[in-house]
């Protein structure tokens, strides 16, 4: 069945936190938090005939049909309608790369209309694209690919469409959040690493540049994190490197931060599993990172290594969807003013991803061949700065999002050259 319990089902409590981060993006003038993948094809595809195929698959219209019950106390609901509303699937022609960035990358999702949004473009160079936006609280990155195979194929596995709950007693819900609190919510400094001046506003759109390297870089990028103490997989590496070249921005503007604070989201979903349609399956591990740490890029991996060994041996990604779980039955506010405290209002020192390479890599979508796929996360201000790893045909891609009350555009070509470096491990050379 697509829904238990007469057609409804409980937000998690991921769904919920990026309900939050949503309201927090709006309070700040900001599109809200929606998540997008792009998809590049080659000249010679046909966008008549794939927004024709797209209006009419079941996967577009299972989406239309879904929407949020909210509720100001309590746990929300997702329910199904008879009624849905139509998917907004428009083609721009001709399209410059700075109507791309301003409007496409910028499109506004709302969940009382259709969760997703669609835009078919040709751009001045002839090369097509398809972008999908999509509400970040019913879509995690896993969700969205998901979504583009159902798309792809016109079909739905209805077993598959929400995650399997875990039963977890009161108690132990209980017990976990208090643990994981203890660690979460300390008194705020006023020396975070950030490097936001003032906050969003609606004219603040968000803006991204990509870092690409070939399968020869990429390999020799991953060898460097080995070498730089990262023996467990590259994502303490890019962490460090990220950290050192924001650090470096700040000490061009004669700033002293005394820590960095970053949540870094982890994928709860079962390994090797396409796993489910809908719905987040995502926890966060949490590095606080001193000021002493940041002596070089090996020190920086390793102290990231470490706290991460840690919190694997404390359960913190299990606690903390506990936590998210529990926090489900307060007003959003209260929940948000929480999150908060941490970081006096700026949620995080800057957001991060690692999205690394999908072992079941989308090659082709409704028989077109892919020549890259790129994925745009939110960008909420503050931090207003996200860097984001990711692979598609072995090719490493950092993207970076960023707002102009975070990085001026001299800033940001240094940030891309210290972080290129850092990569790249230079002060060894």
């Amino acid at each position: 069945m697509a829904f238990p319990n007469q057609g409804e089902i409980s937000v998690s409590g991921a769904d919920n936190f990026q309900l939050l981060l949503d309201r927090h993006m709006k309070q700040n003038g900001q599109p809200g938090n929606i998540v997008r993948l792009e998809l590049r094809f080659g000249n010679e595809v046909n966008l008549e005939k794939m927004k024709s195929g797209l209006e009419s698959s079941k996967a577009t219209k299972l989406v239309n049909q879904i929407k949020l019950k909210p509720k100001s106390w309590g746990v929300g609901k997702w329910s199904i309608t008879e009624m849905a509303h139509q998917t907004k699937i428009q083609i721009h022609r001709n399209a410059n790369t700075r109507y791309f960035h301003s409007n496409i990358l910028n499109r506004k999702v709302n969940l009382d209309e259709s969760a997703i949004a669609i835009d078919l473009l040709e751009m001045e160079n002839r090369e097509k694209k398809m972008v999908i936006s999509a509400h970040h609280a019913l879509f995690d990155q896993r969700g969205m690919i998901n979504l583009l195979y159902a798309l792809s194929k016109n079909k739905i596995d209805y077993e598959k469409l929400w995650p399997i709950p875990k039963p977890v007693s009161a108690w132990k819900q209980v017990k976990s959040s208090f643990q994981i609190s203890a660690k979460l919510l300390f008194p705020p400094s006023w020396k975070l690493a950030s490097l936001s001046k003032e906050k969003g506003n609606s004219e603040n759109a968000a803006i991204y540049h990509e870092l690409n390297f070939s399968k020869e870089e990429t390999s020799q990028i991953e060898i460097n994190a080995k070498s730089n103490g990262a023996l467990l997989g590259n994502t303490p590496f890019y962490l460090a490197a990220s950290c050192l070249a924001v650090q470096s921005i700040l000490q061009l503007r004669s700033e002293d931060p005394s820590y960095y604070w970053l949540p870094i989201p982890q994928n709860s979903r079962p390994k090797g599993e396409q796993g489910h349609l809908f719905s987040n399956d995502l926890s966060f591990m949490f590095f606080k990172l001193k000021k002493a740490e940041f002596g070089s890029l090996t020190q920086a991996t390793r102290t990231i290594v470490q706290q991460f060994k840690q919190q694997v041996r404390q359960n913190i990604p299990g606690r903390y969807s506990e936590l998210l779980r529990l926090f489900r039955n307060l007003p959003i506010s209260l929940f948000l003013n929480m999150v908060k405290l941490p970081t006096a209002g700026a949620i995080s020192s800057f957001s991060f991803s690692d999205l690394g390479q999908n072992r079941n890599e989308m090659k082709k979508f409704m028989g077109q061949e892919l020549t890259d796929m790129v994925n745009y996360p939110p960008v909420p201000n503050p931090p207003g700065l996200v860097t984001v790893f990711m692979k598609y045909n072995h090719r490493l891609k950092v993207l970076i999002g960023y707002h102009s009350a975070a990085l001026e555009e001299e800033e940001l070509l240094n940030l891309t050259k210290y972080l290129r470096n850092n990569l790249f491990d230079t002060t060894k050379q």
